[in-house]
């Protein structure tokens, strides 16, 4: 049975493959983008790279799907390849995580099967994609980074230009660059030394495209944390971060039984795996220097634990030690402790598992990553099987009927919150007038702060003079009930669609009413 399985695991590699290409281009047709989704797109679509790069400060993000995007936007593609950029970016990753990984099939298959893979990073659009294919592609050459520094620092600068969770990953990586160049200097040659000095310089362009862009978003981005950070404070967002990764990666938000339990196994799971790494070196710097600036990134510059930061947590733990597996001999001192001190049967029996568990320790590191994909893959179905079947927003269903029912030249559509960028998106011939900024915007800038927005909304809108009909936009996470949207004016409800709320588990409403004219 064995020797069958080796001889036909390319097949068998293939098949599975194609199952998961299947299954995540199917979510890929019944997906309808979120507003942050949609908010990339607009921002490319309605800015030259100079705008871009101003626009970060207020997206806290670095550039690089910014531009991915720019060629398909600029070319005229349609809203709808959002997604078939992800899924492509995803696939091909899954190819060589089955191709070249050092892992089991079946940890192969745990992975690609694991939420993040599943749904997150492949069916909704954002860049947390591309940083996996970043990851599995530093991992399959960090083995030969000296015989490739330029590829090695271009790898590690776009993975910098990603998102502010790898500036951990990117600066320990940059660090062990900067020992090879200098320990090697003499004895390369001047043409090695001018390869390794441009990959020092490339990997370090990529570094200031990712510190740049967040040195400015501090003060400007709404999703940067401002709350004061107190010990206390500090102590619980810390002993809360895998807490947090064990809610986003398991659909057990309800349960007040399971979610506890969950998160604690997943905790578990993760210090054990960083303890059983203490036999590679490198590879244990990497992973506490990663999870360190992990915590800062989204525990105290942003707090917002989701789904794709969660899992993109659990793949860079799986490429780190993918690298140490192929590159980094493993340090042999080994447990050994006097159990003739244990008086129990049982907690003997447990101390001597836990050594033979790390005297295996690369298996054990194999079977802890592989039960953390799987704790997640319920999470990965649940959201791509409802995907199939229910919205997952509603605002493609709204722009279709804004379309149809209420444009002409007589009417106008106006909002005051800033998420209707997917509605925009869906449908460009829209056009919505945002009150708050007192202007016809595609995208949020996040220039004003919340009082400024509602003092606006309240001033006089002379771009609405002329309409006959103006139609108020309501995207909230509660049934608004008539008059609530758009309180100083009465209002009158045409149109109402549930939003299913895909990572709240509550439910939300689009609304749209009709205000009168002389009520603006």
């Amino acid at each position: 049975m064995l020797k069958t399985f080796k001889k036909h695991q390319k097949l068998f590699s293939a098949v599975i493959l194609i199952i998961y290409a299947v299954v995540t281009y199917i979510g890929v047709l019944f997906h309808e983008h979120w507003y942050d989704e949609a908010q990339a797109w607009l921002i490319v679509r309605d800015n030259d790279f100079a705008g871009i790069l101003d626009m970060l400060k207020f997206e806290g993000h670095p550039p690089l799907w910014y531009f991915i995007l720019f060629p398909f936007v600029k070319l005229g593609m349609s809203f709808a390849a959002l997604s078939v950029i992800s899924w492509s970016i995803s696939v091909v990753t899954a190819w060589l995580v089955l191709k070249k990984a050092p892992f089991h099939l079946g940890f192969k298959t745990a992975i690609l099967f694991s939420c993040g893979f599943l749904f997150y990073n492949s069916v909704t659009a954002r860049i947390y994609c591309v940083i996996v294919l970043l990851l599995c592609l530093l991992a399959i050459l960090y083995k030969d980074r000296q015989k490739h520094p330029l590829l090695f620092g271009l790898l590690t600068g776009l993975l910098a230009m990603t998102h502010v969770t790898m500036c951990g990953l990117v600066g320990i990586i940059g660090i062990e660059m900067l020992i090879d160049f200098f320990r090697g200097f003499k004895a390369n040659s001047a043409k090695q030394n001018l390869l390794n000095t441009a990959g020092l310089i490339t990997a370090g362009a990529g570094v200031l495209m990712l510190v740049l862009p967040l040195l400015s978003s501090l003060s400007s981005s709404s999703s940067i944390e401002k709350d004061e950070l107190t010990p206390a404070v500090l102590l619980q967002r810390f002993a809360n971060i895998f807490t947090c990764i064990g809610k986003s990666i398991f659909p057990a938000n309800n349960s007040l039984l399971l979610t506890p339990l969950i998160c604690g196994i997943v905790t578990l799971l993760i210090l054990s795996c960083l303890f059983f790494l203490r036999r590679y070196k490198k590879a244990l710097t990497a992973a506490l220097v990663f999870s360190v600036f992990y915590f800062f990134s989204t525990q105290i510059i942003f707090t917002i634990m989701i789904p794709s930061r969660a899992s993109v947590y659990l793949y860079t733990l799986i490429c780190i030690f993918w690298a140490a597996k192929t590159s980094e001999a493993p340090h042999k001192t080994a447990l050994q402790p006097d159990c003739s001190k244990i008086h129990s049967s049982l907690l003997q029996k447990a101390v001597q598992w836990f050594v033979k568990a790390d005297r295996h320790f690369e298996h054990t590191i194999s079977v802890i990553l592989c039960l953390l994909c799987i704790i997640s893959i319920p999470r990965g179905v649940y959201q791509l099987v409802r995907d199939y079947f229910e919205p997952y927003t509603v605002e493609s269903a709204a722009a279709k009927f804004l379309k149809e029912n209420l444009m002409n030249e007589n009417s106008v559509l106006v909002a005051y919150e800033p998420t209707c960028s997917a509605l925009l998106a869906a449908e460009p011939a829209l056009q919505i007038y945002n009150l708050g900024y007192r202007d016809f915007i595609t995208y949020n800038p996040y220039l004003l702060g919340d009082k400024q927005r509602r003092k606006n909304s309240e001033s006089p809108h002379p771009l609405l003079n002329g309409y006959q009909h103006i139609y108020y936009i309501s995207i909230s996470h509660s049934n608004v009930s008539e008059g609530q949207a758009a309180s100083p004016v009465q209002i009158t409800p045409l149109y109402e669609q549930t939003i299913p709320y895909a990572d709240d588990y509550i439910q939300g409403y689009i609304l749209i009413y009709e205000i009168f004219p002389d009520q603006l």
